[in-house]
């Protein structure tokens, strides 16, 4: 598994949702 990647996940859905 990788590490920090819910942390990358977290950080596209919050650029999504200020773009959104």
């Amino acid at each position: 598994s990788f590490e920090g990647l819910d942390d990358f996940l977290n950080e596209i859905l919050h650029v999504s949702l200020r773009k959104g």
